[in-house]
């Protein structure tokens, strides 16, 4: 509740200093329709951060517009689209939702350099390039490799196994760091 009453402050105060009050008067008294939201989408073309007219707002004056045969005056292009990027509360839930790059491998093949259980008795595994991968399923597990290798595999929505290389069996695990 309070960041969208800074934000909306915010966005009030931006709209202050870029349209004078004056200039929204002058667009609500045209009687025409058609001029009228001519005249406004003018005004928002100013606010715009990366319109010509955002630069030096004073210099440029509203022009004034004739009514076109058989459509709107001065209608305006299509609307331009900004891309934002989500924030974090956006993107909450979705991580599993994002896209994988092309050129990810299928399959890690990486050196355990510490492995224990945790209180649960499920397995997390340190490997040697630091990241750190804990057991999901409740699989029973040995990793005895005689050289510490371990198989890491991409699995179907999101999810990735565990084996070692000279075994079919494996476990489901999520990487923690």
């Amino acid at each position: 509740m309070i960041r969208t009453t800074v934000l909306l402050s915010v966005a009030l105060s931006c709209l202050s200093v870029h349209a004078a009050p004056a200039s929204l008067q002058q667009c609500a008294a045209i009687s025409d329709d058609a001029q009228r939201l001519n005249c406004y989408d003018q005004l928002a073309a100013r606010t715009l951060p990366d319109s010509p007219a955002a630069i030096a707002p004073e210099t440029q004056p509203l022009p004034a517009v004739q009514p076109a045969p058989g459509g709107l005056a001065g209608a305006p292009d299509a609307p331009t689209v900004m891309a934002v990027e989500p924030t974090a509360e956006e993107k909450f839930g979705l991580e599993h939702k994002q896209a994988v790059a092309e050129d990810a491998p299928e399959t890690l093949t990486l050196r355990i350099s510490k492995k224990k259980k945790n209180a649960y008795g499920k397995w997390v595994l340190t490997l040697e390039n630091g990241q750190v991968w804990q057991q999901t399923d409740s699989t029973r597990y040995n990793f005895n490799h005689k050289d510490g290798l371990v198989v890491i595999s991409r699995g179907s929505v999101g999810s990735f196994f565990i084996g070692q290389p000279d075994r079919n069996k494996r476990i489901r695990a999520k990487r923690v760091k």
